[in-house]
């Protein structure tokens, strides 16, 4: 009998130790079956702007990529060409602040790739409709919506990175582009100044510095001068031989010959 009082005490003190451990370990499921009831599904509203003219096709979808502000969940939003005609869309989400980190085209429309589209990149969802978003489609839609976020909206065309972020060019870049003109203009000065060295070389006019000298000549000064030496000689001539027949004339006359 005492044995067996012993072994009732000890599996009524087993039992009593293992009932506490039961309760501890089914107290959180309760506490998550509390936090999983206290969210809250509320919704958000696309605004969806496009200019005008613009063709819309049944193939024209567009995916928005988002994920919750604190990053532990994402997913995308479907937006159709019945989508855009409508000017909005409905999106219930729960409630809270998310964040866009991508939106992109698939269809065959080039009208939508040539003009582009964006969207903007925050919002929040709630029972009141959240803060909304904008989406643009078409040059002009997307230009508004870059003048009214800034850096806050993802726009897709030539103008923008893959990221749709503005394109510019960074002071590294303009500096190489300085430095590339000003190489440039001293290559073209360079030679130019070779050009002018090697066209006066091999130019026959320019081999001396000095202006050669030109004399001119008095052609009838000249043939002044030649014709008084002529008739002068002509007299002396006629003179002699005017003197030697005068001479033979007076020795003939004496009787000398």
């Amino acid at each position: 009998m005492k044995i067996l009082k012993k072994i009732s005490v000890m599996l009524l003190a087993a039992g009593m130790c293992v009932t506490p451990t039961f309760a501890t370990e089914a107290a959180p499921e309760t506490a998550l079956e509390t936090t999983q009831a206290a969210v809250t599904t509320g919704y958000t509203m696309i605004q969806i702007n496009a200019d005008d003219g613009l063709e819309l096709k049944d193939g024209d979808v567009f995916y928005i990529g988002y994920e919750s502000g604190d990053g532990l969940s994402e997913d995308e939003i479907q937006i159709t060409a019945w989508d855009v005609k409508a000017g909005q869309k409905k999106v219930e989400l729960p409630e809270g602040s998310y964040d866009i980190f991508d939106i992109y085209y698939q269809g065959l429309n080039d009208q939508i790739e040539s003009d582009g589209y964006g969207i903007q990149m925050d919002f929040t969802a709630g029972t009141d409709g959240g803060s909304g978003i904008v989406m643009a489609i078409g040059k002009n839609s997307c230009e508004s919506l870059g003048q009214d976020y800034g850096n806050r909206a993802c726009i897709k065309d030539a103008q923008h990175d893959e990221n749709g972020q503005p394109i510019t060019t960074t002071s590294q870049d303009a500096e190489n582009l300085t430095d590339d003109s000003s190489a440039e203009t001293g290559s073209e000065k360079g030679s130019s100044d070779a050009s002018d060295v090697s066209d006066k070389s091999t130019d026959p006019e320019n081999t001396s510095d000095e202006t050669p000298k030109v004399e001119y000549y008095n052609t009838k000064d000249s043939k002044k001068k030649g014709l008084s030496t002529v008739k002068f000689k002509l007299i002396l001539v006629a003179c002699v031989a005017g003197i030697g027949v005068v001479g033979i004339l007076v020795v003939k006359k004496k009787g000398i010959f």
